[in-house]
Formats: structure tokens, sequence, C-alpha cells
């Protein structure tokens, strides 16, 4: 039991700074943060529950990565309304459900999901990663105060990683949050708690006409909702593939009718699994977790405010996911390190001996 809670928060933990990114990215396209953040926390508590009552030690929470493309690409470029998002969402959840349920799921698994996506959004959101005039990317500039303080907590919490350490994650985000604290980047709020609220501004707001006059978002949400739930599931080699798309897709499905956007199995399952959760009082840990996450939303906007402190879990939460999956030839720590900055580096920013300096070093 005592194996289990201590999984458990680590894993309830871990899902911390996911849910203040997804506001964040939200708040840009005219929702709430308050019932953005509400939505996202209780639709999370809740699914993670149900699949705690299913006997399974694992977490559910939106993803940041599908979050962002919806608020940059499908709201802000194209014009849509985050109410005709929602709408989509609400069908693209509807629709995973038939996916997963029909021999289309085969196909799921044979394309595993490239989770470096996450790792993607956390140097972006540290400014590490920035626009380039030629390629995609290229390196940010470390005179940046994000930039430099989130490479910092990168290395810390790939190194707690590595180090193999109890709540690395959460602890990577504590200490740069501490040390951007004392570098006078971030400051407390004045009134840390507050009682959930914001969520009659989201609640049944979605624009199911909108959202069905979207075919091709509805159609890209599924399929990235179906292959994050089967990429997470069998990259943890969890069985009952069926039950836990269900219910996932399902409480995903609901959740849209609170102003949550697609759920998905979150990738910090993979932190319980390293503790060694394998039963529900994991997922009902961090579901707790999630619970005394409602009160503390002055906290997270002003975790929000300063990327740097953000950027370290979403790429420390990618490390930890793709550490885990069992198709890596990959045998050490130091060689998932390496590959990670080769993989990242070279091909976004085009410089061979950056990207090949990095995996050296």
């Amino acid at each position: 039991m005592r194996q289990e809670i201590f999984a458990g928060l680590a894993m309830g933990f871990g899902m911390v700074p996911g849910l203040t990114v997804v506001p964040s990215l939200l708040v840009r396209t005219g929702m709430d943060f308050t019932g953005a953040y509400t939505a996202c926390v209780l639709v999370s508590l809740a699914a993670t529950a149900l699949l705690g009552w299913l006997r399974l030690p694992l977490a559910a929470a939106c993803n940041p990565a599908l979050v962002g493309w919806l608020a940059y690409l499908v709201i802000l470029s194209h014009g849509h309304s985050w109410q005709a998002a929602l709408g989509a969402s609400f069908f693209a959840s509807l629709l995973s459900v038939v996916f997963l349920a029909t021999r289309l799921r085969s196909y799921v698994l044979q394309a595993f999901p490239r989770h470096l996506r996450r790792l993607f959004l956390g140097l972006i959101q540290g400014r590490l990663l920035v626009g380039a005039p030629i390629g995609i990317i290229m390196p940010g500039d470390l005179a940046d105060p994000v930039a430099f303080y989130s490479l910092v907590g990168i290395v810390l919490t790939v190194a707690l990683l590595v180090w193999r350490k109890s709540f690395a994650i959460p602890l990577g985000m504590l200490l740069t949050a501490a040390y951007s604290f004392v570098g006078g980047f971030w400051v407390l709020p004045d009134a840390p708690f507050l009682l959930p609220e914001g969520l009659d501004r989201t609640a049944g707001q979605l624009c199911l006409a909108e959202g069905l006059a979207m075919p091709e978002v509805i159609f890209v949400l599924a399929v990235f909702q179906m292959m994050a739930v089967e990429g997470v599931r069998a990259s943890l080699w969890q069985r009952r593939g069926k039950s836990i798309s269900a219910a996932v897709c399902g409480a995903s499905c609901v959740g849209t009718w609170a102003g949550c956007f697609p759920l998905v199995l979150a990738p910090e399952s993979a932190l319980g699994a390293a503790a060694g959760a394998k039963g529900r009082c994991a997922a009902w840990t961090a579901a707790a977790v999630l619970a005394l996450c409602l009160f503390c939303e002055p906290v997270m906007a002003s975790f929000a405010s300063f990327g740097a402190i953000t950027a370290p879990a979403l790429v420390g939460a990618g490390y930890a996911l793709m550490a885990r999956m069992g198709r890596c030839h990959m045998r050490t720590s130091a060689e998932h390190v390496s590959g990670l900055a080769l993989l990242l580096i070279l091909p976004l920013t085009q410089d061979f001996s950056l990207g090949l300096g990095m995996a050296v070093i």
C-alpha cells in the first residue's frame, strides 16, 4: 500500500505542470483562465478516479501539445472560436470511441505515436527553441532570462530522472521556481489559495453546430486522441486496452460539456509505473493530488506567467515516457539523453555541429 501511494503521489505531482500549461494556452484564445483550469482539473480528476475504479494504475489529463495545436492553428490562425473547438472535441471523442471499438485499433498500435511532442512543447515554452528565418526553428538566446532558467531547470530535472530520484519532475519544477524566485523573475501571489470557481464561464459553452462544420479538425483530434491513448498504454505494457480507451474517451466526451478539451492517458503515468504502481490505489492517490490542485489556481496562474517553471517539467515528462518505451534499443540513461539531444536539435536547427556536439556532451 505504501508503494502504491508513493507511486500515485509521483504520478499526481508530475501532472501539475500540464494543468498549468493548458489553461495558459487557452487564455490566448479568449477563454477564462480560472474556468479552463477548474474544468481541466475536475475532468482529469474524474477520469483518473474512473481508471482507478477499473483497477488501473494510470492517470488521464489534457494533452498540452494537442491544446497548443488547437489554440494556435485552429482557433487563432483559422479564426474559429474556442466554443467551436470544444464542439469539435466532443465529436472527436465520440469518433475515437468508434475507432477504438473496431479493427482500426490494431492499426493504431502499429503506428506508435511520437512522444517527443511534449519535449518540443517544453523547449518552445522555455524559449530554448524559437522560430528561425531559415529552417524550422533555431536555438534560443540564453541571455533571455526565460531561456536561461529553463535550461537550468531542464538540466536539473533530467539529472534527477537519470539518478532515479523520487518526485524528480515536480522537484525539478519547484527548484526552478525557487531559483526564479531568488532571481526576482517570479513572485508568489498574495492569496495563493482559492475556492474552485469559473466553471460557469466554460460549462455548456460548446457550439456543436460550428464544431460539426469542421470535419478535418474532428478527424485530426480523433486520430491524435486515439494514438495518444493507445501509445501510452502500449509503452507501459498495460493490458485491457478496450476498457482503458473507453474510460478515457468516454470521460473526454462528457468533459467537453464542462469546458475541458480532449483527454488522453497522461504520459506522467510512466512515473507511477517506474515507482511500482500496479493497482487502483495509485490512480486514486493521483486523483487526490488533483483534488488539492483545485484550490491552488492562483499559484498555478503564477507558475504559468513564467514559462521557465513549466518547461523543465514538460521536457522531463517526455523523457520519462521515452525511457519507458520497450521498443527503444538504448539501454542506459546516458544513451537516452544523447539520442534525445540528437533527435531534437539536428533536424530542427539544421545545424549538424550543434546537434552532434550536444549529443556528445
